[in-house]
Formats: structure tokens, sequence, C-alpha cells
């Protein structure tokens, strides 16, 4: 029968193919199997007794009898406690089964695909269809490339801009320092609720026609179907400057050049920390303790339930529109 995992958000069952349980192999993204049962152990290799490198070999494996301690390398057999203390890390059921449904074939451009599949999109997209980790969406080759980015790519296009802004407005206007700070801080709350309206409402869309499943992939379907794919993490240079185009007239037009242009400062600063924040929680495991939460929220969000927890760079608006779930 299939493996499911119960969601409260109307998208339907939650499927776990083995094959995706084997992807997920890294101390950066670690995931293992017990009687049937699929466990996110990411954040808990660290806190192991024995250490991380103990459990590092069975990553992305199935761990029921060295749990029992009936291993070949003759390890303990655990307490109790162990498997409570497992269960909290507990993502679904594991499925020897592929999601029906919709038929896709992976060796093709997949925009157009998307585009046919109609009102099965919207369940389609949340059911793991592949792990692959890596689609092609175009037919062009220069589209496919204008689609991937390296996790570093935004920082070297926008952080020389922002400190053209931040120089310009302190040697050319003069806009004192003790104006521009609150004015950048405004700016950085200001994205705080863009990134968290964005999330809710236009990534989460349901989407059910042909242009619209395309724009619904294109913008956040793709992450959902791929997540771990390292070069569709953080948004390409080209499509971020013309979307950022309409937030920029708005900003100089409502505020003036020095008040807009400041706070615009902010609210780029607070991109920037979404798109490396985003990065950081599926390619390495946090240390601090604001992190940790946020990797454990942001994988909730992705392999529980994705009608919660939107904030990625911070939790403030989940917290405000009580949309958080631990």
């Amino acid at each position: 029968m299939p493996a499911s995992s119960s969601r409260e958000s109307g998208y339907g069952q939650l499927s776990l193919h083995s094959d995706i349980v084997k992807y997920h192999n890294t101390p950066a993204d670690g995931w293992v199997t017990m009687d049937g049962n699929v466990y996110d152990i990411t954040l808990f290799l660290d806190q192991h007794p024995g250490g991380a490198k103990v459990l590092v070999p069975y990553l992305g494996k199935d761990i029921t009898q060295a749990m029992k301690g009936e291993t070949e390398t003759g390890t303990h057999s655990h307490s109790d406690f162990a498997y409570e203390l497992l269960d909290k890390y507990k993502l679904g059921k594991c499925s020897k089964e592929k999601p029906v449904g919709v038929k896709v074939d992976w060796s093709k451009p997949i925009l157009r695909q998307v585009g046919g599949m109609g009102d099965k999109y919207h369940k389609w997209v949340h059911s793991f269809p592949t792990t692959d980790h890596t689609i092609r969406l175009f037919e062009s080759d220069f589209l496919e490339w204008t689609s991937k980015c390296a996790w570093f790519v935004p920082l070297v296009f926008w952080v020389p801009i922002l400190i053209s802004f931040s120089l310009y407005l302190l040697l050319r206007t003069q806009q004192p320092i003790y104006r521009m700070a609150p004015l950048m801080a405004v700016g950085f709350v200001c994205w705080l609720l863009f990134e968290y309206l964005l999330h809710k409402y236009v990534f989460h869309l349901h989407t059910s026609t042909a242009k619209w499943n395309i724009f619904h992939f294109l913008a956040h379907g793709l992450h959902h179907v791929t997540p771990a794919d390292n070069l569709r993490l953080v948004f390409p240079p080209i499509p971020a400057t013309i979307l950022a185009s309409p937030v920029i007239a708005i900003g100089l037009l409502g505020f003036g050049l020095c008040d807009g242009l400041s706070m615009l400062v902010g609210f780029g600063i607070g991109y920037l920390s979404y798109d490396m924040t985003h990065y950081h929680l599926h390619h390495t495991v946090p240390k601090n303790t604001f992190m940790r939460s946020q990797k454990s929220r942001h994988m909730h969000h992705h392999y529980k339930n994705p009608n919660c927890n939107f904030g990625i760079s911070n939790p403030l608006f989940d917290l405000v529109f009580k949309t958080l779930q631990a």
C-alpha cells in the first residue's frame, strides 16, 4: 500500500518513496528508515551519544536491525528512550511504490508537461515524484542556463549595488546615519513581510490551468519537487532584476530619493539574508539554536505540511499570523 503521512492542508497524502530516502545520505541532509517509517535525523547527528560518525554510514538506509543490535558490526540494542527520541524526527512512512497519478518523461524538458497536468498538478508537485534532484526545464540551452545559479552569485551581483547605494546616500546626498539606519531597518522588516506574503499567497497558489501551472512551477513548484538541487535554491540575477524593478520604483516614487533608497538598501539586505539562509538550511547543519530551529521548521514545511512556516529567514510573521509549527 502507498505510504503516507497525514497533512492538515488538503494536499493529500505525503508519499516518500524508498529511492528518495536513499538520496538523503549526507550529514547535512540525513534520513533513515526503520520499521517502514522515515526519519530526518540531520539535527540529531551531533547529539548522538556515540558521535555523528557512528550514524553517517547508515544515512539513506534502513536502521531497523541496527537499532535492535542485530548487525554484523555488533551494535548494541537500543533502549525504549532511544526509540522515543527517534520518533520526534519522524517524517512519515516509506513506500516501495511510486506515487500514482501523473506520468512524466524525465528525459524531456518538464515545463510543457507541467502545463498539461491541469488540476492534477497541485497534488503532483507535492508528492515528491522524482529523485534526480535536477530537472531540465527548457528545450533551449540558454534558458536552461539562466535558470541555474550558484549560491554565491546573488552576493557577487547585489552586494556591490547595495554598497554603491549606501555610499551615494552618505557621500553625495549626505543622508545622516541616524536617519538612514532606522529606514534601513524598516526596509528589512518590509522584506520579512514581503517574503512571508510571497511564499504563502504566490508560491503556494493553487493552480490548474496550463499557464498558471507553468508559472507556479517556475516560481516555486520546482523547489518542492527537487529541494536538494543546489543550483536552484537562490534567485538568478536576471529574473531577480526584472522582479526588483517595480519594487525599486515604488520605493523611490513613494518615499523620495534619500528615504526610499535607504529603505531599499534594508530591503535588499533582507533579500540576501533570505537567499543565503535558504541555501544554508538545505545544504549545511546549523550550529546555533536559532538556525537549527529554522532548519527544523523549514523541513517541516517541505516534508510534513506546506501550509505553515512560510518565513525562511525569520519566523516573525509566522508568529504574527499564527502559521508557525514546530
